[in-house]
C-alpha cells in the first residue's frame, strides 16, 4: 500500500476534455479524474492533441497551492518517467516544459491551466495525454509521434497504466507539497531533461533564440546560452532540439 495523495478520484467513460472537466467544476483540492475516451483533448496553445477511443489515457489532477504550475508539470513528467522505467522502456526523457519522449518521438504531454478569482490563482489543473496501445497507423499522420504499444510490442491494460501513474504522482506530489523537497525534484528533472548542453532553437510568436542549454533554475526557468555568450531566461515557448548548424 502506498500513500495516496489525492482525496477521491472519478473515471469518466466519456469526455470532451479533462481539464475541462475540471476547470467547469467546484471540486475540492487534490482531486484526479481519467478517461479512456476524450473527443476533444488539446496540447499547449490550443493545438489539437488526437486521442482514440481505448488507446490513449487522458488524465487531469487539480491542486489548490501557491506552488508555481511549473512544478507540478515536473511531477507529472517524473511520474510517467517512472511508470516507462517499469515496462523496461528504455531512453525515455522529458523535452521542457511539457512533453515526454522516447529516443527521437513523442509519448505525452503535459498542459496546465490556472482558474483565477479576484486576481489570484484559485487553482491550478494538469493533464495529460498518453499514447498507449496506438499502432503505427493510428499515428502516421504525426512525423514523430509514439506509443507505449509501439515501443514494447505489447498490448498495456490501460486501468494498469494508470493506476501505476496515479502512484508515482502521489510520491512526487508528497515529496514537492507535504515535503517542500524541491531539490529533489529539480535534479532529478534536470538529470531526465537531457538538454543540458544540446542545440537548440526556441520560438515563443515571432521571437527566436538559438544557442545551447545553460541551466534549469530553481523556479524552472530555462537558461539559453547564445553562440555570442550572452544569456537568455526565458520560461515559456516551445524548445526545438539540435536546429543549430
Amino acid at each position: 500500500m502506498y500513500n495516496d495523495f489525492f482525496k477521491k478520484e472519478i473515471y469518466l467513460k466519456k469526455i470532451d476534455s479533462t481539464n475541462n472537466y475540471l476547470k467547469l467544476t467546484s471540486f475540492e483540492d487534490n482531486f484526479i479524474i481519467y478517461t479512456f475516451n476524450q473527443t476533444k483533448g488539446r496540447g499547449r496553445r490550443n493545438r489539437e492533441w488526437l486521442d482514440f477511443k481505448n488507446k490513449n489515457l487522458a488524465i487531469s489532477f487539480l491542486i489548490r497551492s501557491t506552488i508555481d504550475p511549473i512544478w507540478l508539470i515536473c511531477t507529472a513528467s517524473l511520474s510517467l518517467i517512472d511508470v516507462l522505467n517499469s515496462l523496461n522502456i528504455k531512453n525515455s526523457w522529458i523535452k521542457w516544459p511539457n512533453d515526454i519522449y522516447i529516443n527521437d518521438k513523442k509519448l505525452s504531454g503535459i498542459l496546465a491551466e490556472s482558474v483565477w478569482s479576484d486576481k489570484k490563482i484559485e487553482k491550478v489543473i494538469i493533464g495529460i495525454g498518453i499514447n498507449i496501445n496506438n499502432n503505427i497507423k493510428d499515428l502516421i499522420k504525426l512525423n514523430n509521434a509514439t506509443s507505449i504499444y509501439i515501443e514494447t510490442g505489447k498490448k498495456q491494460n490501460l486501468k494498469t497504466i494508470y493506476k501505476g501513474f496515479k502512484r508515482e504522482l502521489s510520491k512526487w506530489l508528497i515529496e514537492l507539497i507535504e515535503n517542500k523537497n524541491f531539490n529533489l525534484i529539480r535534479n532529478k528533472w534536470k538529470e531526465l531533461s537531457l538538454i543540458s548542453s544540446k542545440k537548440i532553437k526556441w520560438i515563443n510568436g515571432d521571437n527566436i533564440i538559438y544557442g545551447l542549454i545553460n541551466d534549469i533554475k530553481d523556479d524552472g526557468t530555462l537558461v539559453i546560452k547564445t553562440i555570442d555568450d550572452n544569456l537568455y531566461e526565458v520560461k515559456s515557448g516551445d524548445v526545438l532540439l539540435d536546429e543549430v548548424n
